[in-house]
Formats: C-alpha cells, sequence, structure tokens
C-alpha cells in the first residue's frame, strides 16, 4: 500500500487546529481537510476554506490572539460539540495544556504530548537532555558548541549588559522571540535565568525540516532562515530554500543532516514521533556548523515542503510522513521504496524548484495570515542579520 492512500482516509476523518490558514491550505487543494479551526485565514485561502467545514476564529465575538484561548472561546466550543463524533484525529501545528484531553474523548492527537514537548522546549534545559541522552557523536557536538559559544546564565547584568558581542536568550525563548542584542534590568528581571551565547561573525542561520517515522529519520533540504532586528530584539521574518543552494556548501548539507539524524535519534528514545526542525548557524570564517536548538514540531516553512511534494510524489510530503509517524505501529505494511535512499545519516531529500515554486517566503506581521511567499530567492546576503533582495521588500 502507498503512504498516501492510507493517510489520505485518515486526514479527511482529522480536525485540524491551525494558527494559519496557509499551514493547511495545501491539504485543502488536495481535498483532505473537511474540518478545521483556523484562527487566521488569508485572503488567498478564503475561497479554498469557505468551501469546507472550517470554523474562522477570526469571526468570534471575542478577540482572539492565539488559538491557546480555543478551550475559552464559546463559539468555536459550540462548533467542536457538533463536529466532534466526525473525526478520528486532532491535529495541531504545535501541542497546548488542553490539547492532551482530545485523547480523554478516545481521539488520536497528530502532535506529541504537550507536557513533553514542554519539557524539551525548555532552552535551558535542552542540551542538557539531549547530551545526557544522546548518541556520542551528538554528545560530542554539543560539547564543543558550548565551548565556541562560550555560554554563561546571568543572574545579574555586572560587566556584560553593554556586551556588543553576544546574544541574549529568555530562559522561556522559543525561535528568535525573546533573543535580543541587548539586555536590560527588566527584562532580567522577568526571567529566572536568562542565557548568553557569544555571537558568531559572519554567521548564517540555517533550519532544516525532519521526520521521526518508525526507525527512521527522514530529513529534508535546509533553508536560510531570514531573521530581523525590531529595536533590540530579533524576529523571525520567514525563510529561504534557494538561498542555501546558493550560499551553503554541499559538505555543510551532509553535516548538519548528521546532527539532525541523531537529534532525531534522541527525540524517538524519548517518545516523540512527526515532524522536528531543527536551527543551525554556520561560521563562513570559521567554516563550522553549530546545532543550536530543536523544536518538536512543525515549523513555519514546512508548508512549503507540503506544496512542493503534493505535486511529485505525494508519499514524500512532511504531513503525510508526520501523520503515518502517529501510526507507527502499522509502518511496517507500507511499501517505503521512496524513503529507502534517505535514511542515511548524512542524506536528506533535495528540492529540485522549477519555475513557478514557491522557494521563499516573509512573514511581515506576528501571524502569517499576510504571508508572502515567491517564485525566486529572496535573500541577497544569508550573514546574520540576514539582507533581502529588493523585490522582496
Amino acid at each position: 500500500m502507498k503512504l498516501y492512500e492510507f493517510v489520505e482516509n485518515k486526514l479527511k476523518n482529522t480536525l485540524f487546529i491551525a494558527t494559519n490558514s496557509i499551514d493547511i491550505a495545501t491539504l485543502a487543494e488536495l481535498g483532505v481537510v473537511n474540518f478545521g479551526i483556523v484562527l487566521n485565514i488569508g485572503e488567498q485561502d478564503k475561497s479554498l476554506l469557505n468551501n469546507t467545514h472550517v470554523f474562522d476564529l477570526s469571526t468570534c465575538r471575542k478577540k482572539v490572539n492565539s488559538v491557546s484561548e480555543l478551550p475559552s472561546l464559546f463559539n468555536a466550543k459550540e462548533y467542536l460539540n457538533s463536529i466532534i463524533n466526525e473525526v478520528q484525529n486532532i491535529w495541531l501545528f504545535r501541542p497546548y495544556p488542553w490539547s492532551d484531553d482530545f485523547e480523554l474523548k478516545g481521539k488520536k492527537l497528530l502532535c506529541n504530548p504537550f507536557f513533553s514537548y514542554q519539557s524539551i522546549s525548555r532552552k535551558l534545559h535542552q542540551d542538557h537532555i539531549l547530551y545526557t541522552m544522546g548518541t556520542n557523536a551528538l554528545r560530542s557536538h554539543i560539547a564543543f558548541k558550548e565551548e565556541l559559544l562560550s555560554r554563561k546564565i546571568l543572574v545579574s547584568l555586572t560587566n556584560i549588559s553593554n556586551d556588543t558581542s553576544r546574544l541574549f536568550f529568555s530562559s522561556f525563548s522559543t525561535g528568535c522571540s525573546g533573543v535580543s542584542t541587548k539586555l536590560t534590568s527588566a527584562q532580567l528581571s522577568e526571567n529566572l535565568y536568562i542565557k548568553s551565547d557569544r555571537l558568531i561573525n559572519k554567521s548564517i542561520p540555517l533550519c532544516q525540516n525532519a521526520v521521526i517515522i518508525g526507525e527512521d529519520v527522514i530529513k529534508y533540504q535546509p533553508k536560510v532562515i531570514i531573521v530581523r532586528h525590531k529595536g533590540d530584539s530579533l524576529v523571525y521574518g520567514g525563510g529561504d530554500f534557494l538561498a542555501c543552494n546558493d550560499f551553503i556548501p554541499d559538505e555543510v548539507f551532509k553535516k548538519m543532516s548528521y546532527i539532525t539524524h541523531h537529534v532525531g535519534i534522541t527525540l524517538k528514545k524519548m517518545g516523540f514521533l512527526g515532524v522536528i526542525n531543527c536551527d543551525y548557524i554556520y561560521s563562513k570564517n570559521e567554516n563550522d556548523l553549530i546545532f543550536i536548538e530543536v523544536n518538536p514540531r512543525y515549523s513555519a516553512c514546512t508548508f512549503i515542503i507540503d506544496k512542493f511534494f503534493s505535486s511529485r510524489c505525494k508519499d514524500l510530503m512532511p504531513t503525510v510522513l508526520h501523520t503515518l509517524a502517529f501510526y507507527k505501529d502499522q509502518v511496517s505494511i507500507f511499501d517505503k521504496k521512496e524513503l529507502n535512499s534517505y535514511k542515511d545519516p548524512d542524506t536528506f531529500i533535495p528540492l529540485p524548484f522549477e519555475k513557478g515554486d514557491w522557494v521563499s517566503f516573509l512573514n511581515e506581521n506576528e501571524t502569517k495570515d499576510k504571508t508572502q511567499t515567491f517564485c525566486h530567492r529572496i535573500v541577497s546576503n544569508p550573514e546574520f542579520p540576514v539582507t533581502l533582495t529588493s523585490s522582496s521588500k
């Protein structure tokens, strides 16, 4: 049996709970989104999603800022109660404190449990977990990283707040959120601990998506992360896959895939399944690749990879492999020949883009309802902080 044939039926019986419609737009185009709750529906997706049973959270009487507020929204609860018996699975871009409760209703969660996700998302604790439970290769790299970044845990600002060669991280930061180039005493008082890393000059921020499925970790071609300044803070602005091809040597791709593989193997031992994404920086001057963190959830760029494979090989769509991963007891019955050549630690699935494919995107706002997608490279200089071409501004 083909992977997609099995997963298609599962997705048609899934309730999609998403912050942004772009995350599930490709699935809607394939006709597998029958039920959904979405906070931000972009203009380009309205006609697509209006033909399905998707509840638009933006129409709620109460102002909604996050899907995390779902349990408090009366209209959404009415919708949920009306369709809950018609769905088998619950898909979430990331888990929330209330998401595990769906299992009490006999539904299968297509995401990792919230408290497991929370434990690995604590950035100050993550390296310790990966080092303790990781393979020798991963332990060696984390030890190298800690020394290279000369990390410090701050409890005061003495002799460091004016150090422009460091980045400061909130203890609860996720991605670029909570990452600052400067630190104030007010910021320090809001956090129990704050981590600082030595800033690597001429560095390029990168991200690689992967899927933990059965005994395998399937990796995809990486992208350059677009990082922008917002005052003294850094914000995530999107990504560019073509920029990786143009600026990053092939051997770096292989090394990144090797590290991502060992991170995935470690997370699998801890019970994690499905889509993960690993962040890196590549130092051109020192020719060093440095693993930064892993997020056991979908990343903002997953929709581009889904879109790419939806018209080529649906079996290789991240969402297809992610869904199948949560039916891991049945993985062995499938013909996985498409995956066989990508199982080795240093291999990844390439994205041989063609004219007209989405290859890069920009998030202009906190949400992705106005995300711009591009069919050409938009990064002109990938070094931190990334600069863009004039056609993308």
